[in-house]
């Protein structure tokens, strides 16, 4: 995940070089893992290099065969005699 995020960050037009963009584990919950990446731009491309970056990792992690986990519940019914 980390490299795939962070090569699309590299990538991303208007993403500056320096700092290098990072990608980071923000949270472990029950049915995520979440990772946040941080890339730089001018302030003029913030929203957009936003947008992309969201984006196009996701379509990245498609690539790459990186499943996104969706919540789920398993129900057991206990059928009474």
């Amino acid at each position: 995940v980390r490299q795939t995020l962070l090569a699309e960050g590299v990538e991303t037009p208007h993403v500056l070089t320096d700092p290098e963009p990072i990608v980071k584990l923000a949270d472990c919950s029950d049915s995520a893992l979440t990772f946040l990446i941080r890339a730089w731009c001018p302030s003029t491309d913030y929203l957009e290099v936003g947008w992309s970056l969201r984006e196009n990792g996701k379509r990245a992690l498609d690539r790459a065969g990186i499943e996104i986990p969706y919540p789920q519940m398993d129900v057991h019914m206990k059928m009474d005699k």
